[in-house]
Parts: structure tokens; C-alpha cells; sequence
């Protein structure tokens, strides 16, 4: 056994994890679902790809061997369609210009290899991403298997020799790559459920907030929102503008101190008494906006 061959599939294999690492990290998840996002996704896989397959294993003169099938079954199966087509036509552009005799065999296989991670997709993705780990795994070394199944044959039929060369080769694919896949696979699926739980956190906000604005707005009885820091006015509903004849813009200039006839001393200790939660009832003074002065009642509470 040709132990090179396992420790280069090692370090191919390692390498695509470390930049897998740095990918979810760092990039995914942090732009929107765009056409030209997606391009984006392609163009970073693709050099991902182009990348080990820089650095390959010699087998034969002109045959190479790396973990270009990882990258491609994982982006056809996680990312979709127009990251892959990139992908796919980076490393065949790339294999071409490294050239030799494993050239046809290749371009064949990273083709059916992103045609079989397309199956995946549609068939599996929902399932791999939702259900048990257990079920993650048996998809993702399924995946693998009949994606190295493939190289292999595609080696074994398109290259001169390729039965001698599947000798020294068939142990390391069918015990690297599929641990590749699965290690990167589970790493992405972990990414992808957080990214779901941050977009439903984030749903769940919006809704309440618009539900809030929506009774804050729609609310009949004059409404102020107050910084009990500073005092100044931060929102007021409709009802509130009506009641002490300025705009909205116009009462989120002032403080409530410019409004409540009470001197600001006494203002404050009424603030400092309502954001601890002593009292939330009160009888003041305000002065609208014609100069008329008003009797209010005012009932407070903290916004959480």
C-alpha cells in the first residue's frame, strides 16, 4: 500500500475542512438570497475546488488524484444549482489546463458527480437538514460512496492502466472521502439550522413589532414613549398629536419637561419613581400646544 497516497488525501481532505471552517464562519449566512449572492457562493467553491486540486496527488503521468469530488457533491447537494454550474465549470477549466492522460476521466467525473449531488438535493436536503444526525450520516456516506464509486470507474474505463491505478487508490477513496464529506456535511448543516433559528428569532421580532406599532398606532387614548434617562420624547400615536395639537416630529423634539407645567426637579423624581415601578399612576399638568393647560392622568409602564 502506497502510503503517500493516503497521507496527500489526508492533507487534501484536512485542507478543504480548514477552508470549509473559514467559509461558514465568516461568509455564510451574511448576505441575502440574490442571484448575484449565489454567484458569489460559486465563485468561492469553485476556487475552493481549484485549490486542492492545485495541490493533488500524482498516481500516474498526467492521472491526479484530490478531493475535488468532496467539494462538488457538497456544493451541488447544499447550495443549489448556479453555485455548482460554477464550480463545475472552474475545475473542469482547471483540469483541462493542468492537462495528461486522467484529463477525460476527469471532466467525466466531476460532471456525474454534480448531477448525483443534484439528485441528492431534491430527494434528500430537507431530511438531511431536519432529521437526526444518524440519518445526516447514512445520507452523506451514501452520497459519497456512489460519487467515489463513480471516480473509480471513470478512472478504471477512461485511463490507460486504470485497473492498476484502482489498486493503489480504491482503499484511501472509499475510507477519506467519505469522511470528508460527512465531516464537511455535518459542519454545513450546523451552519444552516443556526441560520434558520436566527431567521425565525428575527420573524418572530418583526412580528411582534409590528404588532406593537400596529396597537401603539391604532390606540385611541394619548400615547407617549419617554427616555426615562433624559426625558425626551422618542414616539407618539395619532391620539396624542391630536390631543396636544403638534406634529409627531414637533413632540419628538421636546422632553416631557417642555410639556408638564411641574418643575423639571419634580418631573424627574416622578421619572425616577415610574422606571423603578413604585408607582405607575399619575396626576399632572400639561400644556398643549395653543397654551391651554390640561389635567392629565397618566399611567405608566416599562416597554421590555
Amino acid at each position: 500500500m502506497d502510503y503517500s497516497i493516503i497521507i496527500g488525501l489526508i492533507y487534501n481532505t484536512s485542507f478543504l475542512i480548514a477552508l470549509t471552517l473559514l467559509y461558514t464562519n465568516f461568509i455564510m449566512g451574511n448576505e441575502k438570497e440574490k442571484i448575484n449572492y449565489k454567484i458569489l457562493y460559486g465563485i468561492l467553491i469553485g476556487l475552493m475546488g481549484v485549490g486542492i486540486m492545485a495541490n493533488p496527488i500524482p498516481i500516474v503521468p498526467g492521472g491526479y488524484l484530490d478531493a475535488r469530488i468532496i467539494i462538488i457533491s457538497i456544493s451541488a447537494l447544499f447550495f443549489g444549482f448556479i453555485p455548482t454550474i460554477i464550480t463545475v465549470v472552474m475545475t473542469i477549466l482547471f483540469r483541462i489546463y493542468e492537462g495528461g492522460a486522467g484529463t477525460t476521466a476527469g471532466i467525466t467525473f466531476i460532471l456525474i458527480t454534480a448531477v448525483i449531488g443534484t439528485y441528492w438535493r431534491v430527494k434528500y436536503l430537507n431530511d438531511i437538514i431536519q432529521k437526526n444526525i444518524s440519518f445526516t450520516i447514512k445520507s452523506l456516506f451514501s452520497l459519497s460512496l456512489i460519487n467515489s464509486a463513480i471516480m473509480l470507474l471513470s478512472i478504471t474505463v477512461l485511463m490507460d492502466g486504470g485497473k492498476d491505478i484502482l489498486s493503489i487508490i480504491i482503499f484511501p477513496v472509499f475510507t477519506i472521502f467519505p469522511i470528508g464529506i460527512i465531516i464537511i456535511g455535518l459542519i454545513i448543516k450546523n451552519k444552516i439550522l443556526n441560520i434558520n433559528k436566527e431567521k425565525k428569532l428575527k420573524s418572530l421580532l418583526e412580528e411582534g413589532d409590528a404588532r406593537y406599532r400596529s396597537l401603539f398606532t391604532n390606540n385611541h387614548l394619548s400615547t407617549l414613549i419617554i427616555d426615562p434617562e433624559s426625558g425626551h420624547i422618542v414616539d407618539a400615536n395619532p391620539a396624542a398629536c391630536k390631543y396636544y395639537g403638534y406634529t409627531v416630529e414637533e413632540l419628538k423634539s421636546k422632553k416631557i419637561s417642555d410639556i408638564n407645567i411641574f418643575s423639571k426637579e419634580e418631573v424627574k423624581e416622578e421619572m425616577e419613581r415610574a422606571k423603578k415601578e413604585e408607582k405607575n399612576h399619575f396626576e399632572f399638568k400639561h400644556k398643549l400646544k395653543n397654551g391651554k393647560i390640561k389635567d392629565v392622568e397618566v399611567y405608566s409602564g416599562p416597554i421590555k
